[in-house]
């Protein structure tokens, strides 16, 4: 999730930890430790970009890392605040959980994260609350600034951090189940809309948790939909995103273009344009939410191909945010279950049923094309 986020947490787990006996460094420390793990960032220009897919929310964000770096911050702290009179053993344990609650945090969103490194690089991803929620760091936060007005000894300190901490967490495991239920909305509308599909991704739009959208795919298609929990019915209407597999090369293990698999999760498209291949990562989100027929995918990337032909890298395109203002307000009427369509905002459509013949009458929303 964003940093402010994560350093709030770090600050609450660390308060709740040695707060009573170091004050406010318990909550500086933890601050400190729960940003600590996205610093990964620091070694990009030392990767190619596949080498940074692979790097970010990996290595520093595996179960293992905080096991082992734990106890050698904790010794480091216990000398540097001799005076304090707290065993390494403390420090050790305030340095685990704000180090792990960070990457267990981020795994509750749609990026990703590798857990369980280095024994596998499988992503964890529940995809159950945005990179941006605040009404999960709201209370998270607010405990934790109004604990620090308090002295270290006051009960009244650790009972209004602890509040900050069960709210938010509280809310976390309400995501789950939200997103269980909305889970089966979808499902239940793929099926009786007949849609073939293999695996189903669901995930919240940014900043709530009541507008979401499914993702469907098939082996060469990708149906994205919209639901809200204020929708006037379960109706949801699917847009078809063709994957466009066929133009890509075969990919080989390791190799950038496997990279990209391993990343998407068989979410993507690729289209050809002047600049050659075009690979849009579809998991993680689109400039317009799902509201459109044409926005441009977060994770963008152009393809280079070598004499053999297959993908020897890529570099990675920034999407533009047109008109944030008009953006979010098209966002929040759709949250609020009304129409709200994006395209007048949108560039002009480029991978939409491109290329394929027009039906009769499309096979999703029953509707004439």
């Amino acid at each position: 999730m964003d940093s402010i986020t994560q350093a709030a947490l770090g600050a609450a787990v660390g308060e709740a930890v040695l707060g009573r006996k170091a004050g406010g460094k318990a909550a500086a420390w933890g601050a400190f430790f729960g940003t600590l793990p996205d610093l990964d960032i620091l070694a990009y220009p030392f990767l190619d970009p596949a080498q940074e897919l692979l790097f970010h929310r990996g290595p520093t964000h595996a179960l293992l890392f905080s096991v082992i770096v734990a106890p050698l911050f904790g010794l480091l702290l216990s000398r540097l605040h001799r005076k304090d009179g707290i065993a390494w053993k403390g420090w050790a344990w305030l340095s685990f959980l704000a180090l792990f609650t960070h990457p267990l945090l981020d795994a509750f969103t749609a990026y990703g994260t590798q857990l369980l490194l280095p024994f596998s690089n499988k992503p964890v991803a529940f995809n159950t609350i945005s990179i941006i929620d605040p009404i999960y760091t709201l209370p998270l936060t607010l405990g934790i600034v109004v604990a620090l007005f308090f002295r270290r000894d006051s009960k009244g300190r650790r009972r209004v951090n602890g509040w900050g901490l069960a709210l938010s967490s509280a809310y976390l495991m309400f995501t789950v189940a939200n997103k269980l239920y909305v889970a089966d909305i979808f499902e239940s509308e793929l099926d009786r809309q007949r849609v073939a599909y293999g695996r189903l991704e669901v995930l919240p739009s940014l900043f709530n948790n009541v507008l979401w959208a499914g993702l469907a795919a098939s082996e060469d298609t990708v149906f994205a939909g919209l639901y809200s929990h204020l929708d006037a019915d379960r109706h949801i209407a699917f847009i078809r995103i063709p994957k466009n597999a066929h133009l890509l090369p075969p990919a080989r293990d390791g190799d950038p273009l496997s990279v990209l698999h391993w990343f998407s999760r068989g979410l993507f498209t690729v289209q050809s344009d002047s600049t050659g291949l075009v690979y849009e990562d579809l998991h993680v989100g689109r400039t317009d939410f799902y509201m459109g027929r044409d926005g441009e995918s977060i994770f963008t990337f152009h393809l280079w191909l070598g004499a053999d032909g297959y993908v020897q890298g890529f570099d990675v395109r920034q999407p533009e945010f047109e008109d944030r203002s008009e953006l979010l307000a098209l966002l929040a009427r759709r949250m609020r279950g009304e129409e709200a369509n994006i395209d007048s905002l949108s560039r002009p459509n480029r991978r939409i049923d491109e290329g394929m013949p027009a039906p009769a009458r499309d096979p999703v929303t029953g509707s004439d094309p």
